[in-house]
């Protein structure tokens, strides 16, 4: 699911017009910030067990600097020109971890016995608080989490479709990231000319390295209601 940034000043007459139409989200919270209203757009993907593409050769070229009216693509990690890392889910939490620590990357793709992927883990989900909730509601010692217990699970991770990617600007992706709140997003081809299949990842951070700026997300707005009061003020 993609999302729009339109500024505040426009936002009313921009609601009325994708409600008119069909193309805002039923049931996805409204974001926005001192600036902008980021309206998640109706079309909506579901990971659906996809297996990882394999790459079909590995580039090493360090990210370019982007522009927001650049194309979406530029932005992605291409896992065709890209070795993607992955472990399975019923390892250990400190096992991932030094698996990214070999490999140079902070994220890893979670994936069963036939590559489909069930999630991921990122150094943060290891570094951060995850594991401390586990240990006390569990009663286990740091060692014996599993990846399982801290990753994020397909289900909470945001699916974008590759034929919408390529005709969307890097500004979307933004957008995307602020309308969901999410800091990653899984790219999927649904397309004719191979099997489905995760065909790449946005990070929020990586994308805000290369526009220069840092992406936060924002207030959320839960109803229409509730954004109208938003928008009045």
């Amino acid at each position: 699911m993609l999302a729009l940034k339109v500024p505040k000043r426009n936002a009313q007459e921009t609601l009325a017009r994708l409600l008119q139409s069909g193309a805002l989200a039923r049931g996805v919270k409204i974001r926005r910030d001192e600036r902008f209203v980021y309206f998640p757009l109706s079309k909506r993907v579901s990971m659906r067990g996809y297996p990882v593409v394999a790459a079909r050769f590995e580039e090493h070229n360090a990210p370019r600097s982007l522009r927001e009216d650049d194309p979406a693509v530029e932005a992605m990690t291409d896992f065709r020109r890209v070795r993607v890392v992955t472990v399975p889910p019923d390892v250990t939490m400190e096992y991932s971890y030094q698996r990214m620590k070999y490999n140079g990357v902070r994220l890893l793709l979670v994936v069963d016995e036939q590559n489909r992927v069930l999630g991921l883990i990122t150094s943060t989900d290891v570094e951060g608080e995850a594991p401390l909730r586990v240990i006390h509601d569990r009663g286990i010692r740091r060692d014996e989490i599993l990846v399982c217990d801290v990753m994020t699970p397909s289900e909470r991770i945001e699916v974008l479709d590759i034929a919408e990617v390529e005709r969307a600007q890097v500004g979307n992706v933004v957008a995307t990231f602020k309308a969901t709140g999410r800091r990653h997003a899984l790219v999927v081809d649904c397309g004719e000319q191979c099997r489905e299949c995760v065909r790449g990842l946005f990070s929020a951070t990586q994308v805000g390295r290369q526009l220069g700026i840092e992406i936060q997300t924002s207030e959320v707005a839960r109803n229409f209601a509730q954004l109208e009061s938003l928008l009045g003020h």
